[in-house]
């Protein structure tokens, strides 16, 4: 049996939407080069350049604070903090009057909250997919090509229309759907939360486990009950347990382990 797992085609298409949403600035650095050069940076390429190099380097240092942070909360919680870092970081930039305060609100704070939601999908990914994870994360790095094409005449449209500043601000607002997808990825009790009892005879027997299961195989007999789940952790690490049915083991035992306690 393979439940909750290769089965959520759901899920990678809502993190195919959300990197369709999360990447639109990294994939659209030319008209941001444009119009920094234009509005702040004085025709100098150089100063034009900094908040998109600044940008590019803390969207592709995502993976450091997300293992940080996965020690503490969970991979569904890292992805919302960074979806809402994505539209602030904008918002922000719309207020900001030099090249300096652009690379601070659009380099740092919306790139490092790109990182943390492209690899917060990755990890999302790998715990709904297992045989067909490639295929996956094909579908969220389609969303990424999408992205490339599918906002660059739009963007030029709002900026002829309004100013750069309006564009940054209305790019924010449009930028807030991030949240709402990462909030839709949240994982339902039923997804991470596997609990299945045997009864027989004489004794009770539970075999359980909770969060973060790829796949589990489950054998059991007339009197007894193996479960073999292979589970992989917040490190990404392959664990292997085995829970075996035992005439010592009692009923406070059973509630604990399907309590996720044991």
């Amino acid at each position: 049996s393979r439940d909750n797992v290769d089965r959520h085609w759901n899920v990678a298409l809502l993190a195919s939407l959300t990197a369709l949403v999360t990447v639109v600035s990294v994939r659209n650095l030319g008209f941001f080069f444009v119009h920094f050069r234009e509005d702040l940076a004085g025709n100098s390429r150089e100063a034009a350049a900094w908040p998109l190099s600044v940008l590019e380097v803390f969207s592709h240092l995502g993976g450091f604070p997300v293992a940080l942070l996965g020690q503490r909360l969970d991979v569904f919680q890292i992805a919302v903090a960074g979806s809402v870092l994505v539209w602030a970081g904008l918002a922000l930039a719309s207020l900001a009057g030099s090249i300096f305060w652009m690379s601070v609100t659009f380099g740092v704070v919306h790139g490092g909250g790109v990182g943390l939601v492209l690899v917060s999908l990755d990890r999302i990914l790998m715990l709904y997919f297992d045989r067909y994870r490639g295929v996956a994360n094909g579908l969220k790095c389609a969303g990424c090509s999408v992205s490339s094409f599918a906002f660059v005449h739009l963007l030029s449209a709002v900026h002829k229309t309004w100013g750069f500043n309006t564009t940054l601000l209305m790019f924010a607002v449009a930028s807030t759907l991030t949240t709402v997808f990462c909030c839709m990825l949240q994982r339902r009790e039923a997804d991470h939360r596997l609990c299945a009892r045997k009864e027989d005879g004489d004794s009770n027997s539970v075999c359980l486990f909770n969060s973060t299961s790829s796949s589990y195989v489950r054998a059991a007999s007339e009197r007894s009950c193996k479960e073999v789940l292979s589970l992989v952790d917040g490190d990404r690490a392959e664990r292997v347990l085995l829970f075996e049915n035992s005439s010592s083991l009692d009923v406070s035992s059973d509630s604990n382990y399907c309590d996720g306690k044991g």
